[in-house]
């Protein structure tokens, strides 16, 4: 089946993760909010026109400007393993440092959606131990079989940034390596037939892209750029 429609990863790194070369060059992001210090991971999906829509689960209590909600639905402390109210909310202004990019079909981008409409309009309790940002997020993309990044058993922003970089990094020696393969077949393979078959296979789509911080900054300055 064709993929042409896509689920990404956004991660928002925890302060401490981001490098301090690259803190001026960050998307800009609200110093009230939770995600600011402790990080927050949220996700798009992209149907085969191209219109994304983005899911991200807070607790209410923790969103600007509900401070004061009722006593039952206050988190304490940021470790506190009380159950909250949730509410799933459009994010796509959240900031982000990392995000990896899915190709799926348009089957799984519905059992996705389906799965994130649901609980928009009945949104789970939020816990910052077993049901916060990361574990929602997680939950929705296992809709669709995919590949996510490993966490430890407490789901955690961190462990998400870490497992794209390091993707990242990976896809980027896997390029290079591909680059010198490509070089030495031109000029070594005893048939062109076999240097094509191994380069058409070095260009398939891969299933899923990490981008890690330093990549997603060189991004917005592309972007910028184009922008003037």
């Amino acid at each position: 089946m064709e993929k042409n429609c896509k689920a990404t990863i956004y991660s928002e790194s925890p302060d401490l993760m981001i490098p301090r070369r690259l803190k001026h060059a960050i998307m800009p992001r609200n110093p009230e909010e939770l995600g600011t210090a402790v990080g927050h991971v949220f996700f798009g999906i992209t149907d085969k026109n191209g219109v994304e829509k983005v899911y991200g689960l807070h607790a209410v209590c923790a969103m600007v400007g509900n401070e004061n909600v009722e006593e039952k639905d206050r988190l304490g402390s940021v470790f506190s393993s009380k159950k909250v109210a949730g509410a799933v909310v459009d994010d796509s202004k959240e900031p982000y440092d990392d995000k990896l990019v899915y190709n799926i079909t348009e089957s799984q981008y519905k059992k996705i959606e389906s799965y994130a409409e649901a609980a928009k309009a009945n949104p789970p309790k939020y816990n910052i131990l077993s049901n916060n940002c990361v574990c929602f997020t997680y939950k929705a993309l296992k809709q669709a079989d995919l590949n996510l990044p490993p966490q430890l058993p407490v789901y955690s922003p961190a462990m998400t940034c870490l497992g794209i970089r390091v993707l990242d990094k990976a896809q980027k020696i896997k390029k290079t390596l591909g680059k010198a393969t490509a070089a030495i077949l031109k000029r070594f393979s005893p048939t062109r037939k076999l240097s094509a078959k191994i380069l058409d296979d070095m260009r398939r789509k891969p299933s899923m892209e990490g981008h890690g911080v330093s990549s997603v900054v060189q991004l917005l300055k592309t972007l910028k750029k184009k922008a003037r």
